[in-house]
C-alpha cells in the first residue's frame, strides 16, 4: 500500500517536471513487479487466485493508472 501512496505523491509535482514524475512512477512500478515475482516464488503453488495475487495486481494497476493519468495531463 505504501508504494501506491508514493506513486500518488508524484501527482503533486508540477506537470513540467517530466523526469521526476515518470522516474518516481516507473521506479515504483518496477519495485512492485519485483515484489510480486518474489511473492509468487515464495508462496505455495495453488490452482486458484489467492487474495495476495489480487492485492499485488491491484497495486500494480493503480501505479499504472498514475502513469496513464500523467499522459492524459500532458495532452
Amino acid at each position: 500500500g505504501l508504494f501506491v501512496i508514493v506513486s500518488w505523491l508524484s501527482l503533486f509535482l508540477p506537470p513540467e517536471s517530466i523526469p521526476g514524475r515518470t522516474g518516481m512512477a516507473m521506479t515504483t512500478l518496477l519495485t512492485l513487479a519485483a515484489m510480486f515475482g518474489a511473492v509468487r516464488q515464495n508462496t505455495p503453488k495453488v490452482s486458484y487466485v489467492s487474495a495476495l495475487d489480487v492485492w499485488m495486481c491491484s497495486c500494480v494497476v493503480f501505479v499504472f493508472f498514475i502513469l496513464l493519468e500523467y499522459v492524459i495531463i500532458l495532452r
